[in-house]
């Protein structure tokens, strides 16, 4: 099933080759896949069809060879020259990524924690990402107090949204670039990522649903809450003279 806002077939490609690690064959076999399904779509080149019959057994430099040359035949940049913010548009060129995607957040308790653990979990166009990225929400501590990371600027900030199932962000990472760009927010994935593309969001609807989520206390403990005043509340430079 094509997902929803995934772009065109020359920004699938691209992704394929951005997510392919050619140090761990990790994405070799959605790369192959990929370049398949770019010829279906209408994408085609010499290098590209032995791409698509390439064989996750190859070497990662004969591989790399290939992408290469295949993106070079059809005029697809290299993975890290497109801006964030920014996709691949049909036929060649970039365009300004659409805000097609709905953001939701939610605070729940770390599965099995004993301690009184709690995950802010990522909801986009329905489905968990953290979960599907790095394995483990992050602690709101984390994120949302005592400043809130989900705030989007105009100068992009880097903010980890995921960590490993164990609990320690390191062991297992999901980062997301934050920009906002007028009337649309852009997130970008990086290290352990969810999904293959980055996702963009109205403006508007995003800052309604970051704001909701900080005001949102429903989760705390009495420990938490007790935590989350102690953090917001305490006078830094006062204590600091």
């Amino acid at each position: 099933m094509t997902e929803k806002g995934s772009g065109s077939a020359e920004q699938r490609l691209y992704d394929a080759v951005a997510h392919w690690n050619t140090g761990t064959g990790y994405g070799l076999a959605d790369l192959i896949h990929a370049a398949c399904q770019a010829l279906i779509d209408g994408l085609d080149s010499p290098t590209l069809r032995e791409l698509a019959g390439a064989s996750v057994h190859d070497s990662s430099w004969d591989i790399g060879e290939l992408v290469g040359k295949s993106l070079g035949e059809l005029g697809i940049p290299y993975p890290g020259t497109v801006p964030p913010g920014f996709a691949l548009a049909p036929g060649g060129g970039v365009a300004r990524r659409p805000g097609v995607d709905s953001l939701r957040l939610e605070v729940s308790p770390v599965p099995g924690d004993a301690g009184g653990g709690f995950q802010v979990q990522v909801y986009v166009n329905g489905t968990e990402m953290t979960s599907a990225g790095a394995g483990l929400g992050m602690d709101p501590y984390d994120v949302l107090v005592p400043t809130n990371r989900l705030v989007a600027a105009s100068q992009p900030c880097t903010v980890a949204i995921a960590r490993c199932e164990c609990g320690v962000y390191g062991c297992g990472s999901t980062d997301v670039t934050i920009a906002r760009d007028g009337d649309l927010v852009h997130w970008d994935w990086s290290l352990e990522v969810p999904m293959m593309r980055g996702v963009s969001f109205v403006a508007a609807e995003y800052d309604v649903e970051v704001a909701r989520m900080v005001a949102d206390h429903s989760w705390e403990t009495s420990e938490r809450a007790a935590g989350r005043r102690v953090l917001t509340d305490v006078d830094r430079e006062r204590m600091l003279t």
